[in-house]
């Protein structure tokens, strides 16, 4: 099986762009980026929110707003098949109550946050 092969082309334009910057500009860029992204608040799903509404039955999802506040969202999509964190979420939405959605699941007693 051969390996894959870069485009040359945007091998060089890649390079070409990045050539104007020393090693330790671009590893302080890493850095700062992962500093931000470290003090980001984790994402929260919106299906948990007392906002949420689920789509009535023909609804067309492509037009449909799961928030009943309109807030645009954002869908997040799993690194991995066991992430189990995905979905619309929003970061630092000032509206979300502090009560669950009615559609939330309760867990059951002794697990992680159940009675």
């Amino acid at each position: 099986m051969n390996a894959p092969t870069a485009n040359p082309a945007l091998a060089a334009s890649a390079g070409s762009a990045l050539a104007g910057f020393s090693t330790t500009a671009l590893l302080n860029e890493l850095q700062r980026r992962d500093g931000d992204l470290k003090r980001m608040s984790p994402i929260i799903p919106c299906d948990e929110c007392g906002h949420w509404r689920n789509a009535p039955e023909g609804a067309d999802l492509g037009k449909w707003n799961p928030c009943n506040l309109g807030h645009k969202l954002s869908f997040r999509v799993p690194d991995s098949p066991q992430d189990d964190v995905w979905g619309f979420y929003r970061r630092n939405c000032r509206d979300r109550p502090d009560q669950p959605s009615p559609n939330a699941q309760a867990l059951p007693p002794g697990e992680e946050g159940g009675q």
